[in-house]
């Protein structure tokens, strides 16, 4: 019997306004340990500081019509483990780590993408900019093979709770 940890907990989508897919059920074999950052935020990009040698305090200026902080985006680091243990027992003799690592990263981060945790309730539109490699690529060792990959993944927006009705039937409230 296959491991059905870590299902519908983890989702992505090509496009805003597709539905979402579980990322356990688009790879066979794959499952995402976990994926952190969504709690982040990024230097302050509009804020002018100066501290001089006569004085502790400091001058500040925040630019922009707003005069509201704007924050650089943040990254996001999805952690990922690819195993025939995650399969049913009938495929194991099939299943290939190594080529389900190359589909996996060919068609997910060919392009940007979004990706939903149910964790913690957030989604985040995001892109692969940065290189990596896996951590841990263990091939050839029967129902022990495994390959577990850190992946970083840029945001290109802030990362946005998902609205849920509350059980008073109101909704709560978006970042």
């Amino acid at each position: 019997m296959a491991n059905t940890d870590l299902e519908r907990k983890y989702f992505f989508k090509k496009q805003a306004s597709e539905d979402w897919v579980d990322i356990t059920k688009a790879f066979l074999g794959v499952k995402v340990l976990g994926i952190s950052g969504f709690g982040e935020l990024g230097d302050a990009v509009n804020i002018y500081n100066e501290q001089w040698q006569e004085s502790q305090e400091e001058d500040f200026l925040i630019t922009g019509a707003s005069g509201k902080i704007v924050r650089k985006n943040i990254d996001l680091s999805m952690n990922i483990i690819i195993s025939r243990r995650y399969v049913d027992e009938g495929l194991h003799d099939f299943f290939d780590e190594q080529d389900i690592y190359d589909k996996f990263v060919g068609e997910l981060l060919e392009t940007d993408f979004y990706v939903y945790s149910e964790y913690t309730g957030m989604y985040a539109h995001v892109v692969c900019n940065k290189s990596f490699k896996p951590t841990t690529t263990d091939l050839q060792r029967g129902a022990k093979s495994h390959i577990l990959v850190t992946i970083p993944l840029h945001c290109l927006d802030k990362p946005t709770r998902i609205v849920k009705e509350c059980s008073s039937g109101q909704q709560t409230n978006q970042n």
